[in-house]
């Protein structure tokens, strides 16, 4: 799904709720419910004016003309001239945009705003927007010179400029007004705090039975089926009433919605292939920031005259088809990201350009990923980034774009964590007869369409519904799994924090017993047929969490590889595995693309391990049986156990058991191996033909002196900076290289020189170096070593620090892993290389810093402000690079192996255009 529509985390709500909600069945519940007691709502607040609300909606959708409507609509609410102003301001906008644009009722709605208040510097701005639309350029001029003194900051610079092509066209002796030097109130960008982001969760140890549950379940009477009778509690502020209940639609106030450009339309064509990737076919809304919807416009068109303005901007429109740039989005919760658009292109070819194939060596490994179109309406994507299919770039160990907008999302929550609510129902679903449960799962999966809301109900012990929908009883399932989670976890456990899900069904002691977990796998079934029928776009904040998701896909896995058979003699049933021949292959297979040290031990002991399971049970580890059984979760789930499976099933690492972190690497046999997510795991990945598979990085040589075992890296993770931010104090020339006061002193000269077409041909490459020759010669890196230094001992974990030794050029340099970065690929831009000013190229060429200089103490580097260029050029200079950002705390661009021009490149690193990384590793 669209990561700008996603919640926040578990359904965190969007907005107040704006009135006292009716009662309902619902009850609130946090994710941390001190004794047991549901917190209470917000307060209520003043109630919105719907129609505005509405009508920004529309507007936001560049549905102007229903946006008009509701404006005037909402006017009629305000009952002050407080409140009107806004709303006249948008209704001006909306009838400028509108198709055909209604240019003299927009005309009045921005002089009845000036009427009210004529101080308004953004009423007036818009009269002499609609004027320059009228080619009134008087008028125009009139209305911009009142505007002017009453903006500040990026408004007034607008402004400025229109102000000046107004006059233009007026013949105004005033040619121009120049662009000011400094915007003087510039938006100040949020404060971003540094954090170091908590290990992964540890595991239970899966290769033993886990300790019972603390409550010990009695077993009840069949609970009879509980009447839908509304409770005295008050809804949450993001819930929305259940169809066809008692309960009367709640009120919400949205926040405040700035207009934007309308959203470019991506639903004409590569639509299977967007499913592939797991791509949402429209575009974003951008940033939430303030300003008006008036393209902001060269600071020396100006100076122009308008045909030639004109003809410059129309080759320079077709010269740059097919380039990169990148759009702010500001989604629910306030959190930014970006998402890559390329000019001349729609939305999904663009990301298609972003994601690079993706291939998996093996049928099972496909479970390492989980998007949105296989498990439609689930929040796994939220949990783990790792989980999508569309995470890692062209290179190995950099994401894509849309990978580093997961990263940076979860940053945002790390450091401002979003509130996360559920709604539970009164009751839990009862005990349920096994054959019952099991005639049920046969007919789904038999018919994985079939609905039977009647049988759901007697399932969840609820009263029937004459006006259930799907989404009705999507809603239910996750609220009566809410409440058994947290009141019965010894029926209803949360799989999340399972260690194993074999020990459910094959434990005698252990777990919560094969018929309750059976209940789980049916209840989930029961959801995923109904998502499915809903399909990806929709969602269920406040509903689907993290806890019900895993619950949902644990199911699906359970209905294409597990059936049951009853034994006529005992009456007990059998599970039969459908799949284990396959799984069996993929972990062979995961051996030997890792290059694993007891290859041949592997093969051995994997190759009939299920039939010596079913003879020999506990021989064989809980964490083998899950992944035999094909019931294994995606994501780092996926990652840790397929390692943990590999060394459990080899005599030789039996007694290392399994990674007790997500983040855990692993020396075995001489060899040590990464999660890709890691600071070593990014690092090495840099290294010529180094392997990566199912999420792991290696093998490299093991750090002498180091014992076989799992080691836990401290490494910080990096703060980001907010990405595709404007500098407001530079104007657009100066961007390109040019100054005020050439403008001032040279204005013809300085137009000429930037319009010149000669001066736009873009480099190929960098510079060569003058040694390149003699460096061919020989190999300009070698990794000498990769050492774990022991640190901190925290609640009986051990830490370690990594650091890694090369031979660069024949010089012993070593760098400590301090921090952990992330390295961003630059996508396939398309057509040729994409115009950039000679300017701006001979600046960027003043910053390049070879990779032998980084240690060099003698070498000034760059400031952090400034885009740096990295020549990694030689063989394996790409691992001294990303060591170097490691050390030094720097997350850096990747273009490598001719993918990306030299200006999609550039502007990707910096922060006005890109990423705000400012290195760009350039290999090759």
């Amino acid at each position: 799904m669209p990561f700008w529509k996603r919640k926040s985390t578990s359904g965190a709500p969007p907005a107040v709720q704006t009135q006292a909600a009716p009662q309902s069945q619902w009850q609130t519940t946090l994710a941390a419910r001190p004794g047991g007691q549901p917190q209470q709502a917000p307060l209520a607040v003043a109630q919105p004016n719907l129609f505005q609300q509405r009508g920004d909606e529309f507007f936001n959708s560049a549905d102007y003309s229903n946006a008009a409507f509701m404006y005037r609509e909402a006017l009629r609410q305000a009952p002050s001239n407080n409140e009107q102003l806004p709303i006249l301001l948008q209704l001006a906008l909306a009838q400028t945009l509108s198709s055909p644009p209604d240019l003299d009722a927009a005309l009045t709605s921005a002089l009845s705003a000036i009427a009210i208040n004529p101080s308004s510097g953004q009423a007036w701005r818009i009269k002499g927007d609609i004027h320059a639309q009228l080619n009134d350029s008087s008028e125009a001029v009139n209305a911009y010179t009142k505007a002017l003194p009453l903006l500040s900051g990026y408004d007034k610079v607008q402004t400025s400029q229109s102000l000046a092509n107004a006059r233009a066209k007026a013949g105004s002796a005033a040619p121009s007004v120049p662009t000011p030097t400094s915007a003087g109130q510039a938006y100040p960008e949020p404060a971003r705090l540094s954090f170091l982001q908590s290990a992964s969760p540890p595991q239970l140890n899966p290769n033993v039975g886990a300790a019972a549950p603390n409550i010990t379940y009695t077993t009840p009477p069949p609970q009879a089926p509980v009447a839908r009778r509304p409770v005295s509690t008050t809804s949450p502020a993001a819930a929305s009433p259940i169809p066809g209940s008692s309960s009367s639609p709640l009120l919400h106030v949205q926040p405040p919605v700035q207009h934007r450009a309308p959203s470019p339309n991506s639903l004409a064509q590569g639509q299977s292939l967007a499913n592939q990737f797991d791509i949402p076919n429209e575009a974003p809304p951008s940033y939430n920031s303030a300003g008006s919807s008036i393209t902001r416009v060269n600071g020396a068109a100006g100076l122009m005259n308008s045909s030639a303005f004109t003809s410059w901007e129309t080759w320079m429109s077709a010269v740059k088809s097919g380039g990169l740039y990148l759009k702010g989005v500001t989604t629910t919760g306030e959190i930014d990201t970006i998402v890559a658009l390329f000019w001349g292109k729609d939305f999904v070819q663009s990301i298609l350009l972003d994601v690079p194939p993706t291939t998996v060596p093996h049928q099972s490994w496909t479970k390492y990923y989980a998007t949105s179109a296989s498990y439609p309406g689930t929040t796994f994507l939220d949990y783990d980034c790792e989980t999508s299919n569309s995470y890692d770039g062209y290179h190995p160990g950099t994401i894509t774009i849309i990978g580093y907008s997961e990263e940076y999302r979860l940053y945002q929550l790390d450091i401002k964590p979003a509130l996360q609510l559920h709604l539970e129902s009164q009751t839990f679903p009862p005990l349920m007869e096994m054959d019952a449960i099991v005639a049920r799962l046969e007919q789904l999966q038999k018919n994985a369409t079939l609905e039977d809301n009647a049988g759901l109900w007697r399932i969840l012990g609820l009263t029937a519904a004459p006006n259930a929908t799907t989404v009705t009883c999507i809603q239910d399932i996750c609220m009566s799994l809410h409440r058994g989670q947290y009141d019965a976890p010894n029926r209803f456990p949360n799989l999340l924090n399972t260690a194993s899900f074999s020990q459910h069904i094959f434990g005698a002691t252990t777990g919560v017993g094969f018929r309750n977990f059976l209940l789980n796998i049916l209840i989930g079934a029961e959801l995923t047929i109904r998502l499915d029928k809903m399909g990806s776009a929709k969602k269920y904040p406040n509903f689907m969490s993290n806890s019900i998701s895993a619950v949902a896909l644990l199911a699906r896995l359970w209905m294409v590889n597990i059936t049951l058979r009853k034994n006529p003699t005992t009456g007990n049933y059998v599970v039969n595995c459908v799949n284990w021949a396959l799984q069996e292959e993929g972990l062979i297979r995961f051996a030997e693309e890792i290059g694993w040290p007891y290859l041949d031990e592997a093969r051995q002991s994997i190759t009939g391990m299920f039939n010596r399971m079913a003879t020999h049970p506990n021989e064989v580890p809980n964490y083998l049986s899950d992944w035999l059984h094909g019931l294994v979760l995606p994501g780092k789930f996926f990652r840790q156990r397929i390692m943990s499976c590999l060394v459990l099933a080899c005599p030789s690492t039996k007694s290392l058991s399994s990674a007790p972190f997500y983040g855990n690497g692993l020396v075995a046999g001489g060899k040590t191996y990464w999660p890709k997510r890691t600071a070593l795991g990014r690092v090495l990945a840099g290294m010529t033909n180094m392997r990566i598979k199912a999420g792991w990085v290696g093998p490299v040589a093991a750090p002498a002196g180091t014992a076989d075992g799992w080691y836990h890296l401290d490494a910080k993770e990096l703060n980001f900076v907010k990405p595709v931010v404007d500098d407001l104090t530079k104007s657009s020339i100066e961007i390109l290289g040019f100054t005020e006061g050439e403008v001032q002193r040279d204005p013809e000269g300085t137009i000429r020189d930037m319009t010149d077409r000669e001066k736009w041909h873009p480099p190929t490459s960098i510079p060569r170096r003058v040694d390149a020759e003699k460096a061919s010669l020989r190999k300009a890196v070698l990794l000498d070593a990769v050492r774990l230094i022991a640190g901190d001992r925290i609640a009986d974990v051990q830490y370690y620090r990594a650091a890694v030794d090369f031979t660069c050029h024949g010089k012993k340099v070593s760098y400590t892993l301090y921090t952990n970065p992330v390295f961003v690929s630059v996508p396939k831009c398309e057509g040729r290389d994409h115009p950039i000013h000679e300017r701006v190229v001979q600046k960027h060429f003043t910053n390049i810093v070879q990779v032998k200089q980084l240690k060099d103490s003698n070498t000034l580097l760059p400031p952090r402000d400034t885009l740096m260029i990295i020549d990694a050029t030689e063989p394996d200079e790409e691992a001294v690079a990303r060591a170097w950002c490691a050390e030094t705390g720097r997350h850096a661009v990747v273009r490598k192996n001719g993918v990306g021009c030299f200006t999609c490149a550039t502007a990707l690193a910096t922060q006005r255009t890109g990423l705000g990384f400012n290195v760009l590793i350039w290999v090759s």
